[in-house]
């Protein structure tokens, strides 16, 4: 996707740059804007960091239609935030079915007549090119100064790397609304895990040990994590659960073979749907993980989180939840990854000493007196629940 991004979609940016003129209307009264549309293709946890965007714009604009264009795969993600009124999906099954569904929803967006459209992706020309061709009256995009893809828009901003993504997306549409909270919209979801997988009592801390094919490089190693379940899992009074895509079973299935307390984790790579992960996130201790989309789903649920960093920075896609513990290296050549390299890894060593070359006996104490604060918290809660029944 990155080479024909990269390659073809280039040719099409500049000959609609070429052919076509940059029609730009000038912006609506706040009460004639009726549709508004929002981009962002790539990332389960990049579009969780659009919804405080999100958020803001319907604050502003409550009586308009926002519609949403990603690609199917993130239709269920995108069904459960509250603050979105109807979902394109485009198909990525394969080239063609791709190409033909890209040229349908295009059809179909025309005739919406959008009064406003912010692209939230920060470096691709298919979005661009996208923005470009359906009605719209107004259009906002990042100019990351890589390419000419600024040209498309009727206005771009620069993508900041000294930000945090989530600051990058309200800087973009914080000329059309007044940003008045920097909060995640609200995710709506049936909490009826415990109850499905049987999960009991005990309080669960979910690990999530994958990074997606975007960069494996982001995975801390199978080993750490082994090491790390098996010490939480002695003497503990917890679970553990395992999760993952169905892709990426065995990988997490020979994670749970080797460890030493099966009895006390349960592997549920595979088994979740969007639904029910952020079920299981919203009603665990806590999350271990990589920089991945489950953490930032873990952040707009406020659920206390582990994670681990190297390729990516935490400065730019840390955790935004209230109790956190970020570990990262921070290496001369970290980070290897970024929006003006197309999110690609270019790592100088035979393997990313960013991700392998954590102290393992210090990261297992600082997780040790972590966890051992969020049980002691919960149990003041619980204590404090119990008082108010009894009184």
């Amino acid at each position: 996707m990155k080479y024909l991004d990269e390659n073809i979609g280039k040719a099409a940016c500049f000959a609609l740059n070429l052919f076509s003129k940059n029609k730009i209307t000038s912006i609506a009264y706040k009460a004639d804007v009726k549709n508004i549309l929002l981009v962002k293709f790539w990332g389960m946890g990049s579009i969780i960091l659009t919804t405080p965007a999100l958020k803001n714009i319907r604050k502003e604009y409550p009586n308009a239609k926002i519609y949403y264009l990603t690609l199917a795969g993130n239709k269920e993600i995108c069904s459960l935030i509250d603050d979105i009124d109807e979902v394109v999906g485009i198909n990525l099954d394969n080239p063609f079915s791709f190409t033909i569904d890209t040229l349908r929803k295009i059809y179909r967006l025309r005739k919406k007549k959008f009064d406003l459209v912010f692209d939230f992706e920060f470096f691709t020309y298919y979005s661009a090119i996208i923005v470009k061709l359906i009605n719209k009256k107004y259009s906002v995009g990042f100019n990351n100064l890589k390419n000419n893809r600024n040209k498309l828009f009727s206005e771009t901003i620069i993508f900041e790397n000294n930000l945090h993504t989530r600051e990058n997306f309200l800087n973009l549409v914080s000329s059309y609304c007044n940003i008045v909270s920097g909060d995640f919209s609200r995710i709506e979801y049936k909490n009826e895990i415990h109850t499905k997988f049987n999960l009991g009592g005990e309080p669960v801390i979910v690990v999530n040990p994958n990074a997606s094919l975007l960069a494996y490089e982001r995975r801390l190693p199978a080993k750490d994590y082994i090491r790390i379940i098996d010490h939480l899992t002695t003497n503990n009074k917890f679970k553990i659960a395992l999760i993952g895509l169905e892709e990426e079973s065995v990988y997490v299935n020979g994670i749970f073979e080797s460890l030493i307390n099966k009895e006390k984790v349960i592997n549920l790579c595979g088994k979740l749907n969007i639904e029910n992960l952020a079920g299981l996130l919203s009603s665990s201790l806590c999350l271990i993980t990589n920089d991945s989309g489950p953490l930032h789903m873990a952040s707009a649920l406020n659920v206390p989180s582990i994670s681990f960093f190297g390729p990516e920075s935490p400065g730019k896609y840390g955790p935004l939840s209230r109790d956190k513990l970020v570990f990262y290296n921070n290496l001369d050549c970290s980070p290897c990854m970024s929006v003006s390299n197309s999110k690609t890894v270019n790592c100088i060593y035979n393997k990313p000493l960013c991700m392998t070359a954590f102290d393992m006996d210090s990261v297992i104490n600082r997780i040790d007196s972590f966890v051992s604060a969020l049980l002691a918290e919960k149990e003041i809660v619980i204590e404090e629940n119990n008082s108010n029944k009894i009184g």
